[in-house]
């Protein structure tokens, strides 16, 4: 792997909404559920940005510009560069970037569908702030809320299409509002399907003795 440490470049992050990750719990395994050492421990992020607003092109356009300049001064790149010319749509490049919409990790999830889905990471800890720009707490960031923030972004410098990419990095996140919850887990309507009646409720007959319960009083 490429030691090399690349020039990063910054960007705001425009509203999106926090789709997936944690900002109060380290992952420490790795994709393949392997252990990971305990300095690569990270926090993981994804967000979802609208596809229709001009800072999500902004962002995009940014991203894309830095990656093309930087991998152009790395020698042996003729098969990053074809990937690069394919853009976000390119196969085999890194890009933590994806499309909401035809994305198999994301076209059916809640919130990602119309949008661009980016997925942060740091082994640092995250600085989050409430809209006046105030400390607050990560555990207030819940999935679903709508955020922005700033990040940094830089290629790893592999030239091995299979590993070449780039590393997006929050340096913090701004919690906006809150927006529907994201339960993250086993979907009761998909597991059973349709409702069978109105919900829960008891009814209204007083409670038994205890004597009903447990029997007559034990010997004394």
């Amino acid at each position: 792997m490429s030691k090399i440490k690349y020039p990063d470049q910054g960007f705001q992050i425009p509203r999106c909404r926090f789709v997936r990750g944690s900002m109060v719990k380290k992952y420490t395994t790795d994709h393949k559920k392997q252990p990971l050492p305990e300095n690569k421990h990270h926090f993981w992020i994804a967000l979802a940005m609208p596809k229709n607003t001009p800072q999500a092109n902004d962002l995009l356009n940014g991203i894309m510009l830095h990656t093309w300049n930087s991998y152009s001064a790395v020698a042996g790149n003729q098969a990053v560069m074809a990937q690069l010319g394919q853009g976000f749509a390119a196969p085999s490049f890194a890009w933590k970037i994806d499309d909401g919409d035809t994305h198999p990790d994301w076209s059916k999830r809640e919130g990602c569908p119309g949008h661009w889905v980016l997925g942060l990471a740091t082994t640092f800890e995250l600085n989050t702030f409430d809209n006046r720009n105030a400390a607050l707490d990560p555990a207030c960031f819940q999935l679903g809320d709508y955020v922005d923030g700033y990040l940094t972004t830089s290629i790893n410098g592999e030239t091995d299409v299979r590993v070449a990419g780039i590393y997006l990095n929050p340096k913090c996140f701004r919690w906006l509002d809150e927006g529907p919850r994201i339960n993250v887990g086993a979907d009761v309507n998909q597991m059973m399907g349709a409702a069978t009646g109105q919900g829960y409720y008891r009814s209204q007959t007083s409670a038994p003795m205890s004597g009903q319960m447990t029997g007559a009083p034990a010997p004394q």
